[in-house]
């Protein structure tokens, strides 16, 4: 009987097929004009024959492409897995530019390399030897995925519209046609550069035509996915910190407290009853003339800030109006006003909505409810030249003397049209729950990477309070 060794995918990644292009739409893709980089539409010519697959993904890809895998007994096209293997693989070489993973001297991931730290492939507490092994296993993810959730959309007589499937047309005729029309090489040609022998035009309609689908079935998931209350509403918090820390000076504890008891005093209506009004307007005062370090409001999910701060909103008996003076010893004095019950912001419900539907898929996965593998063991990658890195930043240093294009920007091109869902899957499950666990001392670095900026109108209400963060040093300025 044949070792079939079945491939489970991680929940962290239950929806990544979902995860790599969504900041961009079609126009914006076709709208840039780069001269010579495959991928991207061109005027000018472009001699392919100066390309090889080493000069795009290094030489440790290829031997991890043409593994035949298999869906409920059907064989996964090769040039679909080969997509997505080459898709992660980016992702995760993207990801090593932010110093998150060892990549090669060519700028890519290490896929010889030992893992470090705590990354393992499950909750089973299965770890990985190397790089490749999390490669493979953050591949097979998307992989999987796109077919389960191809499979849900089946069921549900959910297919991809008539607007998407002219968005598919026009990357095939305004991105694959000009491109290899720009080399002088038929469209067949220009797709088997870039994703190996397998693949064609009508292959890659398919790969698309799945990928849009999965983000029509999430969409659709988003849209009627019922939220508990408890779920969804949290406290709104009031606040004002007068920061004295452990390791203050006793004056400096002493004046804080002062000041804290005195905002309090001051927050209450003519018949002496706490006021949440008269608590904002002494607040802003407080803060303006700088006696209170930090002024806002924040709504208090569970986990997010300091316990003493979160104790205090979730307090059984805690009332609309009430306001308190509590001490926490990381930060020091906080007058608080309970302002009732806020729902979460859209995008935080968002994202659980697709928590929702990576346990779903999930527990199809862990219940054997689709027959996923493949047959083939994958060959160690061979030990390459690592990158040397930048001793002031610590970031790898891309020393590759070798002709390379811009193989992301395809990928882009080719999934573009893809919704805000993907940006969000990325961020909160591929690197919260895969790459926090073990990064070599880098998650501040790729949180700042992932960190959106301020919009205008944005207030940065509770910095300086959350969970494990320390307050900033106000400016003398």
């Amino acid at each position: 009987m044949k070792n079939k060794l079945k491939k489970t995918a991680a929940a962290a990644v239950a929806v990544s097929v979902m995860l790599t292009a969504a900041a961009c739409n079609y126009e914006t893709a076709a709208s840039e004009t780069t001269q010579g980089i495959p991928g991207e539409p061109t005027s000018s010519t472009v001699d392919y024959s100066e390309y090889t697959f080493e000069t795009m993904y290094g030489s440790q890809l290829i031997g991890y492409l043409d593994h035949q895998y298999y869906f409920e007994g059907q064989p996964i096209p090769l040039a679909e897995s080969n997509y997505y293997f080459i898709d992660a693989f980016l992702e995760l070489s993207q990801m090593g530019t932010y110093g998150m993973y060892p990549v090669t001297a060519e700028g890519y991931l290490d896929l010889s390399a030992p893992v470090t730290g705590n990354i393992t492939a499950d909750d089973s507490g299965e770890t990985y030897n190397t790089y490749g092994d999390f490669f493979v296993k953050y591949a097979e993810g998307m992989l999987e995925n796109t077919y389960i959730i191809n499979s849900l959309a089946a069921e549900e007589n959910i297919t991809l519209p008539d607007d998407q499937i002219a968005e598919i047309d026009d990357v095939v005729d305004n991105v694959f046609t000009a491109n290899a029309a720009a080399g002088g090489i038929t469209i067949d040609e220009y797709l088997q550069l870039f994703y190996g022998e397998s693949c064609d035009v009508q292959t890659m309609r398919d790969i698309m035509y799945h990928y849009k689908l999965a983000d029509i079935y999430t969409s659709d998931f988003i849209d009627n996915y019922e939220f508990n209350d408890e779920d969804i509403l949290v406290p709104n918090v009031r606040y004002a910190l007068y920061y004295a820390p452990d390791g203050s000076t006793e004056e400096d504890v002493a004046a804080q407290e002062e000041l804290a008891n005195a905002l309090l005093e001051q927050s209450v209506d003519e018949e002496g009853n706490p006021s949440l009004e008269q608590f904002e307007l002494y607040g802003v005062y407080s803060e303006s003339q700088g006696e209170c370090y930090q002024y806002g409001e924040v709504p208090v999910e569970r986990g997010q800030m300091v316990s003493d701060f979160e104790d205090w909103a979730y307090d059984e008996s805690r009332e609309e109006g009430d306001i308190e003076v509590i001490y926490s010893p990381d930060y020091g004095y906080f007058v608080v006003g309970y302002l009732g019950l806020t729902e979460i912001p859209e995008e935080e419900k968002d994202q659980m909505a697709v928590q929702g539907l990576v346990e779903f898929v999930q527990g199809l996965i862990d219940s054997g409810e689709y027959e996923f593998y493949t047959d083939t063991e994958f060959v160690p990658a061979s030990p390459v030249v690592p990158s040397p890195t930048d001793p002031a930043t610590g970031l790898p240093i891309d020393t590759s003397a070798k002709k390379k294009i811009d193989t992301k920007q395809l990928v882009i091109s080719i999934l573009a049209g893809i919704g805000g869902v993907a940006v969000i899957g990325l961020v909160v499950y591929a690197i919260g729950s895969l790459i926090k666990k073990g990064n070599n001392g880098k998650v501040d670095e790729i949180e700042d990477v992932f960190d959106d900026e301020p919009e205008d109108g944005d207030t940065e209400t509770t910095e300086g309070f959350f969970k494990d963060e320390e307050p900033q040093e106000e400016s003398e300025d």
